[in-house]
């Protein structure tokens, strides 16, 4: 099958089902007749520009990106930035000014955006990977005192 082939069948998907992780993609397209690997269908999230976002129900899903249009500062910062959900968090641990805070496979990058954009000044940045946060934080006082505070949301 070819690449732009599967992608619309990605993206049939997820307009149509609340898919959360790579692993449920995987089965919807075999359930399609789509053989595919998890490599492939991370890459092809990539090359989409698919995004997570937290659904009214609190689950995150995959989403199309918006189209592209002119930037609109006001509109830009009304838009709300989720917040972190206990759900999402498994163990986190600090070190001087960093924190490393392991997440449910999928919410990494969610979870470092919601570090980087939200109500955290303490943030200097944050780098997430599958399941996994990297902060970095202002100072040490500030990571211990951010750890605590995600301490209390697992």
């Amino acid at each position: 099958m070819q690449k732009q082939e599967r992608q619309q069948y990605i993206q049939t998907i997820i307009e149509q089902q609340v898919i959360s992780r790579q692993a449920e993609l995987v089965a919807a397209l075999q359930a399609a007749g789509v053989e595919v690997t998890q490599a492939t269908i991370s890459r092809d999230i990539k090359e989409m520009k698919l995004s997570k976002v937290v659904g009214e129900n609190g689950v995150a899903h995959y989403q199309m990106p918006s189209p592209v249009s002119e930037p609109n500062p006001v509109n830009q910062a009304a838009v709300p930035v989720p917040e972190i959900n206990g759900g999402d968090l498994i163990k986190v641990k600090s070190q001087d000014q960093f924190i490393a805070v392991e997440t449910v496979p999928g919410y990494g990058p969610m979870v470092a955006m919601i570090l980087r954009k939200g109500e955290f000044p303490e943030v200097f940045t944050a780098v997430g990977d599958d399941a996994n946060v990297f902060v970095v934080c202002t100072d040490p006082e500030a990571a211990s005192q951010l750890a605590q505070r995600l301490l209390a949301i697992v």
